[in-house]
Formats: C-alpha cells, sequence, structure tokens
C-alpha cells in the first residue's frame, strides 16, 4: 500500500472514530479511560497521527458501536474469487492472518460478552424474584384502615 493510501485509510479511520464519539456524545478521555489508552494516544487516531492497533479495535467498535471491519486496514484483506462465485460474479474477501486474528478476538469478545449478558440476567431474574417475594409479604403485612 502506498503512503497516500495510507494517510487515506487513516484519514477514514480517524474520521469514522470522532463521527462515531461524537454521535455517542462522548469526550476523548472517556472513550480513552474506557479502552485503557492514554488520552493523546486516542486523540492520535482520530487526528490520523496514528493507527489504533489490533488489541484496541474490538473495544473501540463496542463502545462507539460501529462495526470493526470499517477499522480494519485494507491491506490485510484479500479478495480472491472462488469457482462456486464466478457465475455470480461476486468476490469473495478472505482476511489474512493479521485480520483473521482480529475477527477471532471478536468473536471471542462476543462470546464473553453473552456470558456476560446471560449471568447478568439470571441475577436480575432472582433479584426480581426476590423483590416481587419481599412485595407480597409487605401487601399481606398491611392491615387496611376501616
Amino acid at each position: 500500500m502506498k503512503n497516500k493510501d495510507k494517510a487515506t485509510t487513516a484519514l477514514q479511520v480517524g474520521t469514522k472514530l470522532m463521527k462515531a464519539r461524537i454521535a455517542k456524545n462522548l469526550s476523548r478521555r472517556e472513550v480513552s479511560d474506557e479502552i485503557g489508552v492514554p488520552e493523546t494516544t486516542y486523540a492520535g487516531w482520530e487526528n490520523d497521527v496514528s493507527y489504533p492497533k489490533l488489541p484496541y479495535l474490538v473495544p473501540l467498535a463496542k463502545i462507539l458501536q460501529i462495526n470493526v471491519l470499517g477499522l480494519i486496514d485494507p491491506e490485510w484483506r484479500i479478495t480472491i474469487i472462488e469457482p462456486s462465485s464466478i457465475d455470480d460474479e461476486k468476490p469473495i474477501t478472505l482476511l489474512d492472518e493479521n485480520a483473521r486474528n482480529v475477527y477471532l478476538k471478536m468473536i471471542e469478545s462476543q462470546r464473553w460478552y453473552c456470558r456476560y449478558l446471560e449471568n447478568e440476567n439470571r441475577d436480575l431474574t432472582m433479584e426480581n424474584s426476590r423483590l416481587e417475594k419481599e412485595l407480597t409479604l409487605s401487601k399481606s403485612n398491611i392491615n387496611p384502615i376501616s
């Protein structure tokens, strides 16, 4: 990839990060604190001075609620045409090793988040049940004034 192309990619990523952050009404400090990088590092990403490293892509996508593939450097993608898709003339994009690792981390992260939500749901269901019982007991202990 030429330097100009990399600058264009960085610009696109920086712009995506900034637009998503502003849309979520978050400050740079809030985003940087959430993902564990200095605010100056995050500002560098938004200002196209640098590019986020792989471990930060999934957390960024989660916080900003954007598609992580939009943050992946196009240099990591390889486009091929499989024999089965020649009739359709639809190229299939395969990911190289770096992008594959990002994808696997995304899957792992999503699985962890699903487990977290399932546990949270279980805990809230139990708390709700406890509160309903407490409310029922409270109602039965109230004597109406005649």
